[in-house]
C-alpha cells in the first residue's frame, strides 16, 4: 500500500548481538521516514586473503563454491544471496581488516579445492551486480543450506516428506518456503534468532531447491521470493564498483517485432520501496506502482541496444482488469539523441498500446522510460496504477527482407550485394561486373586462373579444441575452413567432436604385465590409455616397466631401506632379478620435508602455521546447548559450543560422521596446533558419562588421541584409541558441577609414532553426555579394537598402543576455562552456517582444505 510511508530512513539502532545469529536493528513501528539510497560496498576482507573485491572476486568465487552447478537463474540467485550476506557482515562490523570474514561454512566458502570460478559464475555476479536482498531497506542475513537433493523434491521443488524418508538430510530442517508470504507471516529460519523484531531473519534458501526451480525455468527473482518471502526487496546498490547495467543489455533491436520484458537485463529499476508485482501480463509477470504528484521515485527504463537502425513503432503491453489505471502515464523515449515526453492515457486500454514511431540510430544510448510522477494526486481511495511490463519495437514500414545485410551472390559475370532499399527492407542490388581476367566465385571476383585444391571436399581435421572442414574458397579451390569449436564437454578426435574422455595414464609411462612383457601409455581416441602387452627383447626381463638384460647383478642398496634425494624419498626394492635397486624418488608435498628417508611436516614451510597458545579462549555466546540431566545431550562439532583454534592444519569431511560432517587433523609432535574444545554449559550438576563419536571411514585414525576434560575445577587427561569401528567411544564417568567453567578438549599432538603412522588423523566429531548409568546405543566395544592398531581400510599398523580400551587419565588443577555465555530462556540463533551443497561429491570423498588456500 503506497501511502505517506513510501520510504524509510535507516535509523542507527542497537544491534541485538547474538553471536552466530543474524540480527539487525529493532523495528520501532510504522512512522514517517525518508529512504536513504544503498551505497555499494566494493571491498570485503577475508581471513587469509586480505582485501577482496566484492563484485569481481568475492561474489563469483562464493557462487562457484557454494552452488556452482546450478543453472543460470540459480547462479544469479546464489550470487545475490552471497553478496547480501557480505553486506550484512560489513554492516555488523565483520569483513574489515581488523575483523575479516572466514573462508568457511561458518561464513561463506570463498575458495575451495573442488572447483574454481568459471565464466558462468562471473557472469552471474555481473548480471546481478550490486543487487542486495533487503527487508525494510536493510540487507537481510541471507541464510542458505544445501537441502534435499532435487531428485527428492516434488513438482513445486518442495520437500514434503518426513525425517525418516529416503533422501532426507538434516540441513532441510532450516529451509523455509515463503512465496506469497509477507510481513510477520514470513517463516523465519531456526539458523537465526526467531523473533518478530529480527528483521534480518527472513528464512533460508535451499540451494538444491534453487537449482530445481532454475531448471524449471523460474527467474532468480522468483527463486529468492520462493524462500525469503514475496515482500523481500531486490535493492540496487549504487557505486563505482557496480557494473553498468547497459553492458548487460544483450537483447538487440536487430529486426522487427523485438520484445523487451521487464524481467530482461535491458530493463532497470530505481531503488525504491514502492515497487509491486503481479503474476499477470506478458509472460505472466509485471511490475506496477501508484501515481502521485511529486518527483519521480519509481523509475523503470527499457534500454535499447539498436544494431539495425531504422524507424520503429514503440508499443507498451497493458494488462486489463488489474485496477484503475493512470490517465497521464509519463513516458520518455530517447531516439537519435532526442528525448520525446509523452502523457499516455492507460485507462481502459488492453494489450499492445502504441506510443508512437521514432527514428532510432545504431547504438545503446537510447531508451524508453516510465515513472510514477504523473502529476495525478495519490489518495488511499484513488489508487490509480502505472504498469511496467513488456515493450515492443516493430518496423514503421512493413516489408520483407529478401536477403541478409552485406551478403553477396554471383550474377552472370559479376555479383550483387544485399543492402537496404528505399522501403527500409533488404534487397539485392544491381549487378557489379567483375574486371577483365576475373570471374565471380561465391559472391567475390577472383582471378580467372587455375588453382590447386588443398584437401578433399567435405573432409575434416582436428585443430586445437575444434575441427576444420575442407570447402571451396573464394578462389574456387578447396581449402581448410576456419576452426569450428566443439561443444562444451566434447573434444575433437579424427575430425569429429566426441564426448570427452579421461587419460588412464601419463605419456611415457610403462608397466610390467609379467616377467617378459609390458604395457606402454599411448594416445588412442584422443586420450592416453594402456597399450596391449608388448614383448621385451630376447634375453631381457621386465622390471618396473623397463626391459633389462637377464644377467647376474649385485645389490645397489639394501632392500626395504629409504633415503632422501633432495626433498624426495627413494625406496630400495628387489628387482625381478632379486637385486636391490633404488626406485624413482617420490617428492614430499606441501609443507613436508624429507628427513632420514621420510616425508614429515615441516612447520618452517607453512606460512600460515599458527601453533596453539595453550589458551582455551572465551566460550561463544552461541553456546546454548545445556547439560541439564536429559537422557542424552549431543554437542556436534558444528554446534555453537564447539570452538577450534586458529590453525592451518584443520581439514574436514562431508558425508561422514555423526551428522554428515566432521573435522580432522593429521597427527603432529610437540606443540599442538589443531585444538578443538567442546564447552559444557551445565545447568544440572551430577555424575555423567562422556562419549566421543568416531567414523572409521575417515581414514587412518590415531590410536592415542589426547583428550582433556575440565570438570569441577580440575583437569583430567586421557589417551583414547579412535582406530576401531564406527560408533561412540567412552571416555570416562565425570562429576560435573553446575556452571560454565568446564569443557572437553582434543588436540593433534599425539603419542603415535610419526615414523610408522604417516597420515594418521585425529577426528573431531560429536560428543554425547548422558547421566551416569544411562544406556547408550552404538557404543564401541573396547575388545573390538585390534590391539596391533590395524585400520578398517587395511592400512599398515603402527606402533602398538598400550592405552586401548577405556583410556587412562590423570588430574590436575591447571588453568580455568572461560565462562560460557549466559543461557537465555528461549533457545536462539546458533551459528549462521552456510552449509555447502553436497551434490556432486563422490560418495564419502574427503576434501582437505589448507588455511593457506581455503581457510576453514
Amino acid at each position: 500500500m503506497k501511502n505517506w510511508n513510501r520510504g524509510y530512513i535507516l535509523f542507527s539502532l542497537s544491534a541485538l548481538a547474538l553471536l552466530g545469529g543474524c540480527t539487525e536493528a529493532i523495528d520501532t513501528g510504522d512512522f514517517s521516514m525518508h529512504r536513504v539510497p544503498l551505497t555499494a560496498k566494493c571491498t570485503i576482507y577475508v581471513n587469509g586473503y586480505g582485501a577482496v573485491d566484492m563484485e569481481t572476486d568475492y561474489v563469483p568465487n562464493v557462487t562457484a563454491c557454494e552452488n556452482g552447478g546450478a543453472g543460470t537463474e540459480g547462479l544469479r540467485a546464489q550470487a545475490i544471496a552471497a553478496r547480501t550476506f557480505g553486506y550484512y557482515k560489513l554492516n555488523n562490523g565483520s569483513g574489515t581488516s581488523s575483523n575479516p570474514v572466514n573462508n568457511s561454512q561458518g561464513d561463506q566458502v570463498y575458495k575451495c579445492s573442488y572447483t574454481t570460478a568459471a565464466e558462468k559464475h562471473y557472469a552471474a555476479a555481473n548480471d546481478t551486480s550490486g543487487i542486495v536482498l533487503t527487508y525494510k531497506n536493510v540487507p537481510i542475513c541471507s541464510f542458505y543450506v544445501s537441502g534435499v537433493k532435487p531428485a527428492y523434491l516434488n513438482s513445486e521443488c518442495k520437500w514434503t516428506g518426513s525425517t525418516s524418508d529416503t533422501g532426507y538430510v538434516v540441513q532441510q530442517k532450516y529451509v523455509t518456503y515463503n512465496y506469497g508470504k509477507t510481513g510477520s507471516d514470513v517463516t523465519q529460519s531456526s539458523l537465526g534468532w526467531v523473533s518478530p523484531t529480527n528483521n534480518a531473519n527472513r528464512g533460508c534458501m535451499s540451494q538444491n531447491g534453487a537449482k530445481c526451480l532454475s531448471d524449471a525455468g523460474k527467474s532468480y527473482e522468483y527463486i529468492l521470493k520462493f524462500f525469503y518471502g514475496s515482500d523481500i526487496g531486490l535493492t540496487q546498490a549504487e557505486g563505482s564498483c557496480v557494473a553498468d547495467k547497459v553492458s548487460n543489455c544483450e537483447t538487440a533491436i536487430d529486426r522487427s517485432g523485438v520484445v523487451i520484458e521487464e524481467t530482461d537485463n535491458c530493463f532497470t529499476r530505481s531503488t525504491s520501496s514502492s515497487w509491486y508485482e503481479l503474476s499477470k501480463g506478458s509472460e505472466g509477470h509485471l511490475y506496477y506502482t501508484y501515481v502521485w504528484a511529486k518527483d519521480a521515485d519509481v523509475i523503470g527504463t527499457w534500454r535499447l541496444n539498436v544494431t539495425r537502425p531504422g524507424k520503429y513503432v514503440v508499443e507498451a503491453y497493458i494488462e486489463p482488469g488489474i485496477g484503475a489505471m493512470s490517465e497521464k502515464a509519463p513516458y520518455t523515449i530517447r531516439a537519435n539523441g532526442v528525448e520525446s515526453k509523452l502523457s499516455v492515457n492507460l485507462s481502459g486500454k488492453s494489450g499492445w498500446v502504441t506510443l508512437g514511431a521514432f527514428d532510432f540510430v545504431k547504438g545503446s544510448d537510447q531508451f524508453v522510460r516510465l515513472t510514477d510522477a504523473s502529476g495525478e494526486p495519490y489518495t488511499d481511495t484513488n489508487g490509480k496504477r502505472i504498469v511496467f511490463d513488456a515493450i515492443r519495437l516493430s518496423d514503421a514500414v512493413t516489408c520483407t527482407d529478401a536477403c541478409t545485410q552485406g551478403a553477396k551472390t554471383c550474377s552472370g559475370t559479376g555479383y550483387r550485394t544485399c543492402q537496404k532499399g528505399s522501403d527500409g527492407c533488404l534487397a539485392w542490388s544491381s549487378v557489379t561486373a567483375c574486371g577483365t581476367g576475373e570471374k565471380c566465385v561465391e559472391g567475390a571476383c577472383v582471378d580467372a586462373v587455375t588453382c590447386v585444391d588443398a584437401c578433399t571436399q567435405g573432409a575434416k581435421t582436428c585443430s586445437g579444441s575444434g575441427y576444420r572442414t575442407c570447402q571451396k574458397g573464394s578462389d574456387g579451390c578447396l581449402a581448410w575452413s576456419d576452426v569450428t569449436p566443439c561443444d562444451e564437454g566434447k573434444m575433437c578426435s579424427d575430425g569429429t567432436c566426441v564426448a570427452s574422455c579421461s587419460n588412464a595414464c601419463s605419456k611415457g609411462d610403462r608397466v610390467c604385465v609379467d616377467d617378459s612383457t609390458y604395457r606402454a601409455c599411448e594416445m588412442s581416441g584422443g586420450c592416453l590409455t594402456w597399450s596391449d602387452a608388448l614383448n621385451c627383447g630376447e634375453g631381457q626381463v621386465c622390471d618396473d616397466g623397463t626391459c633389462i638384460d637377464d644377467v647376474a647383478c649385485t645389490d645397489a642398496c639394501v632392500p626395504g631401506t629409504t633415503s632422501c634425494v633432495g626433498n624426495a624419498v627413494r625406496t630400495c626394492e628387489k628387482n625381478v632379478l632379486g637385486c636391490g635397486v633404488w626406485r624413482p624418488s617420490q617428492p614430499c608435498e606441501g609443507i613436508q620435508s624429507c628427513v632420514e628417508g621420510e616425508c614429515v611436516d615441516d612447520p618452517s614451510k607453512d606460512t600460515n602455521y599458527e601453533p596453539w597458545t595453550g589458551q582455551t579462549g572465551a566460550a561463544p555466546e552461541a553456546c546454548l546447548t545445556e547439560i541439564d540431566g536429559r537422557p542424552s545431550v549431543i554437542i556436534d562439532e558444528l554446534d555453537g559450543c564447539f570452538v577450534r583454534s586458529a590453525s592451518s592444519r584443520w581439514s574436514e569431511a562431508f558425508g561422514l560422521g555423526y551428522d554428515g560432517h566432521l573435522y580432522y587433523a593429521y597427527i603432529t609432535k610437540g606443540m599442538p596446533s589443531a585444538v578443538g574444545t567442546w564447552h559444557l554449559n551445565v545447568t544440572k550438576g551430577g555424575k555423567y558419562t562422556v562419549y566421543a563419536y568416531v567414523d572409521s571411514l575417515t581414514g587412518t585414525i590415531s590410536r592415542q588421541s589426547p583428550y582433556i576434560i575440565r570438570a569441577g575445577g580440575r583437569n583430567l587427561s586421557y589417551t583414547i584409541p579412535q582406530s576401531g569401528p564406527t560408533g561412540w567411544y567412552r571416555i570416562d564417568d565425570i562429576d560435573l558441577v553446575e556452571g560454565k567453567d568446564q569443557y572437553v578438549q582434543l588436540m593433534d599432538a599425539t603419542s603415535d609414532d610419526l615414523g610408522t603412522n604417516s597420515g594418521r588423523r585425529v577426528v573431531y566429531d560429536a560428543l554425547q553426555i548422558v547421566p551416569y548409568g544411562t544406556a547408550v546405543s552404538g557404543v564401541v566395544d573396547p575388545s573390538s579394537i585390534d590391539p596391533d592398531g590395524s585400520d578398517p581400510e587395511g592400512n599398515d599398523p603402527g606402533q602398538e598402543d598400550s592405552n586401548h580400551g577405556e583410556g587412562t587419565h590423570s588430574s590436575s588443577s591447571i588453568g580455568a576455562a572461560s565462562d560460557c555465555a549466559t543461557t537465555p530462556t528461549e533457545r536462539g540463533g546458533g551459528f549462521p552456517v552456510m552449509l555447502l551443497v553436497a551434490a556432486g561429491l563422490a560418495g564419502l570423498a574427503l576434501r582437505k582444505r589448507r588455511q593457506g588456500a581455503h581457510n576453514i
